[in-house]
């Protein structure tokens, strides 16, 4: 009898990139891009593909582009001139708690500790740190008035962060630039299709 269970696929597609830009930027996201499948234009290095194997993360590599939809396409391309690329699947590790919410809005008032995650239907207010190796998974709103270390999806309409540490916060479709965030509160939002940051008055 064949077992099988239905998955979204959540992909990042990178552009072909200097390996000495790629591996530090993926090491720092590691722990949040774990949930993606990774996609890369061109043929990889061989040192590229050694360190995503070791990272344990879901890569492909191709010289093609592939027909992904994003936000910028305008329609679907056709899957005519496809070669099979190379795939390197990596085992899912559960480790930690995980604690889901089903309620419109989750209140942690709290440190999210590490190896926790959390995961929301609705949206998420945390006052306090999110510790190194936390994940926090939201399909609404986010607000954080700790500092982050860990690691932030929110697939929501706005977010609302003071500092970013060494945590990596994906809204939009994109990772958050670290060094924009230094404490004082800003509000993340989509404006026309982009993200936007504002300091809040």
């Amino acid at each position: 009898m064949v077992q099988a269970k239905q998955k979204n696929l959540r992909v990042f597609e990178f552009e072909e990139t200097p390996k000495e830009d790629l591996i530090p930027y993926i090491q720092k996201n590691a722990v949040l891009l774990r949930g993606f499948m990774l996609i890369f234009k061109g043929a990889l290095d061989e040192e590229v593909r050694a360190f995503l194997q070791s990272e344990g993360l879901n890569f492909l590599d191709s010289s093609i582009q592939l027909p992904l939809k994003s936000r910028e396409s305008s329609g679907e391309i056709p899957f005519k001139n496809i070669t099979t690329p190379t795939l390197s699947p990596a085992p899912l590790e559960e480790s930690g708690s995980k604690e889901h919410s089903r309620s419109s809005t989750l209140c942690l008032r709290r440190t999210i500790r590490s190896g926790e995650e959390i995961v929301a239907s609705g949206d998420v207010t945390i006052f306090g740190r999110i510790n190194s190796g936390a994940i926090i998974r939201a399909e609404g709103n986010v607000q954080v008035f700790g500092e982050i270390h860990g690691a932030i999806e929110c697939e929501g309409e706005y977010m609302i962060l003071g500092k970013i540490g060494q945590g990596s916060v994906l809204f939009g479709g994109e990772i958050l630039d670290p060094s924009l965030f230094h404490g004082s509160l800003k509000q993340v939002f989509l404006e026309e299709g982009r993200v936007s940051i504002k300091e809040i008055v």
